[in-house]
């Protein structure tokens, strides 16, 4: 009897030794340029970032063209990390999950005619032994100067996984 209570002491302290040595080191917020301005007409502006769109399969929840608002979808939950997001690291059993990240784009003309885009994102996930808590986490700044680079000339890189 006494065997079996160590036994199972042994193994119950076991479990709870990982959930007690887990740390987490949070992320820094990376410093990037948000926003360019393009001298070329709105609806050239306009229809690039709608074309960066189609090849990202970005989902969008406000698309409105006379506003300049762009709004994205929550978007979708990746099983880590989201690839354009730093959530900081983990350890001792503990795993960030959940990865989600969003946009808010806006599009207005400057007083020099030039063709103004501001891109803030939104990234989020969760960590722990279980899946818990939330964490803060801070976009990386690829997305931004990607989706700006190709405003700007039309041209995308090749995909490096890291999608919307």
């Amino acid at each position: 009897m006494k065997t079996k209570i160590l036994s199972l002491l042994t193994v119950l302290l076991s479990l709870l030794i990982p959930v007690g040595c887990a740390t987490y080191k949070a992320p820094k917020a990376h410093t990037f340029d948000n926003s360019r301005a393009y001298f070329m007409d709105y609806d050239k502006v306009w229809s690039r970032i709608i074309g960066w769109f189609s090849i990202h399969t970005a989902p969008t929840k406000i698309l409105d063209k006379s506003s300049g608002f762009i709004v994205s979808e929550e978007g979708t939950t990746v099983p880590g990390p989201h690839p354009n997001c730093d959530c900081g690291e983990v350890s001792g059993g503990w795993k960030i999950v959940n990865g989600r990240f969003s946009f808010n784009i806006h599009v207005f003309t400057q007083d020099d005619n030039s063709i103004k885009v501001v891109v803030k994102t939104r990234c989020s996930a969760v960590a722990g032994y279980y899946g818990q808590p939330s964490i803060i986490c801070y976009s990386t700044g690829l997305y931004e100067k990607r989706l700006l680079d190709y405003i700007g000339d039309g041209e995308d890189v090749p995909n490096d996984g890291s999608g919307t």
